[in-house]
Order: C-alpha cells, then sequence, then structure tokens
C-alpha cells in the first residue's frame, strides 16, 4: 500500500487457499496496526555540536538519510530521541563525517542512528588558532 510493503512466510496450513486467507488476514491487520513515521528528515538539524579550532564555533549534526521507522499506531507520542556525541569537536570537519549517534527510545526498544556533520568546518589559521586557546585560557566554559 502506498510505499509501504509487508513480507510474510506462511505455511502449516492444509491448502493454498487457507494459506492465502490466513496471510491475507495478517497483512489487513499489519497495515491497520502499524504506520511508517518520518522521525528526522536527511539535512535537518537535530543538534550542535561544538567545534574546537573551526571557522565556525559549531557544527550542524544530522542524519545522512531520512529516518523512517514502523511503528504500532498510537505509538509515536512516547517515543524519545537524545544526540550523543563527544566534544568539542576538532576541526577540520567534513560534511557527512561521523560524530555521534541518535539513540531512540519507546517501548518497543532502543535503537541507534548515526549522527553526521551537515557541513564542513576548516580548521582557523595560526592567529584563529591563537585567538580561540586565548578565548579558552579567559574563559574555560565556552
Amino acid at each position: 500500500q502506498g510505499d509501504r510493503r509487508i513480507f510474510m512466510v506462511a505455511h502449516g496450513m492444509e491448502s493454498m487457499q487457507s494459506r492465502s486467507d490466513e496471510a491475507t488476514k495478517l497483512i489487513e491487520w499489519a497495515f491497520q496496526s502499524f504506520q511508517n513515521v518520518k522521525l528526522a528528515k536527511a539535512g535537518d538539524q537535530l543538534e550542535q555540536a561544538p567545534v574546537w579550532y573551526g571557522k565556525a564555533d559549531a557544527v550542524a549534526l544530522t542524519v545522512a538519510k531520512d529516518l523512517v521507522v514502523t511503528l504500532p499506531k498510537g505509538v509515536q507520542e512516547e517515543i524519545q530521541a537524545k544526540a550523543v556525541f563527544q566534544g568539542p569537536v576538532q576541526a577540520p570537519v567534513a560534511a557527512g563525517q561521523p560524530l555521534g549517534k541518535l539513540v531512540i527510545t519507546s517501548s518497543s526498544g532502543t535503537t541507534e542512528v548515526p549522527l553526521v556533520a551537515a557541513a564542513a568546518v576548516d580548521r582557523v589559521g595560526i592567529f584563529g588558532h591563537i585567538i580561540a586557546t586565548l578565548k579558552y585560557l579567559v574563559s574555560p566554559q565556552g
């Protein structure tokens, strides 16, 4: 139906017709009971990671491709997602570079999806390096 497909193997029935009837019932149940949910679109900023010695102070974190999951209907509201990464990230950063993971939790369980840099961040030159170091020494929190 639409862009959803359900694959099934049924065996142990008395005839091809009974196998077909049971498979039809199960497939209809699956389409009625489950839905595809787009949790994130590729390129959308989900979090920001601070960048050390970069021409930008932070880089957006995203997923490399659209994140679509199949869930029981009515469970979408209880989904929780948390970005996990080690920061600050050392420049240079390449677009698409893996920098962390998105941990998704629901009543169905937990799954992890890689988070990547949404854009490239070049490294600052020697003077930018000195300024960043001085800023850090004056204010270590940021």
